[in-house]
């Protein structure tokens, strides 16, 4: 799973997933055992209703967070990274060349969220503790 702010990481989630969609299916035709069933999925591409969106977060294997430096200002980045560590999705997180992502800044911004802020469930303290 992608999990990208478009505006700042659009592109590059864009090129990544279809370079490993086509290094999937090469080797699959190489081994049609190997790598069977492998998906990567981008909402962009491969979403039709967004109310399934975390559904899909739910069924991957892994979510790549682009890191940029609004990522965490995203609701929509903060819900995939919720149902991640959720469902103990395991977190590849991807630090975008010039991206302005800054690991003081994101720490500051995760300390003073509020389950109210983002509507969530008193869980937000296993959230805080698992991403920084």
């Amino acid at each position: 799973f992608w999990s990208h702010y478009k505006l700042e990481s659009g592109p590059a989630a864009m090129l990544l997933h279809e370079k490993i969609k086509i290094r999937c299916n090469i080797r699959q035709n190489e081994n049609p055992n190997h790598l069977k069933d492998v998906k990567t999925f981008i909402d962009s591409e491969d979403l039709k209703d967004l109310r399934l969106l975390l559904n899909q977060v739910k069924k991957s294997k892994f979510l790549v967070a682009f890191l940029t430096k609004n990522y965490l200002t995203r609701p929509w980045c903060l819900a995939e990274l919720y149902a991640a560590i959720q469902n103990n999705i395991p977190i590849i997180p991807l630090i975008i060349t010039n991206g302005g992502y800054d690991f003081v800044e994101a720490k500051i911004f995760l300390e003073n969220l509020t389950p109210e802020s983002l509507n969530l469930s008193s869980n937000l303290k296993s959230f805080k503790t698992k991403f920084q």
